[in-house]
């Protein structure tokens, strides 16, 4: 696997106002989408995290809006893992969304995410076999 994971979407009707423009909060839940499959495509599921025991509430985040999502747009969301900030309990993503016809850049966005224990506690490191999953993306 690399650095990025790319996930297909359908702006569906739900997802727009009046004027048939994607709502600004359904773009985090877009990036919610992509950073979840590159959980999965990495060998450590978000679900296999908290059946373990661990959460990743996010820190931070932040979206800049470019150009605007409508109603049935074909959307491409791309995650990528910011090697440089990767510490021993805390990770970044960076996000674009796309329009998957014509390629327009339509957000960028990141989430800053830290790993939080059994017992609810912040993790003084990852567990090993996130470790290992993110240590292969970087080093590989």
């Amino acid at each position: 696997m690399n650095n990025r994971v790319q996930v297909p979407i359908t702006v569906r009707y739900g997802e727009v106002d009046a004027m048939q423009v994607a709502y600004h909060a359904h773009y985090f839940q877009w990036f919610q989408c992509a950073r979840d499959a590159f959980f999965k495509a990495m060998g450590c599921p978000v679900r296999a995290l908290e059946q373990a025991g661990y959460q990743c509430p996010i820190i931070e985040v932040g979206c800049s809006y470019h150009a605007p999502a409508t109603y049935a747009d074909e959307l491409m969301v791309s995650a990528t893992l910011s090697p440089a900030e990767l510490a021993v309990n805390k990770f970044r993503f960076e996000f674009e969304l796309s329009h998957q016809k014509f390629g327009t850049r339509l957000a960028t966005g990141f989430t800053v995410s830290v790993l939080v224990g059994p017992h609810k506690a912040l993790c003084i490191r990852l567990p090993d076999t996130l470790r290992a999953a993110l240590d292969r993306l970087v080093w590989d």
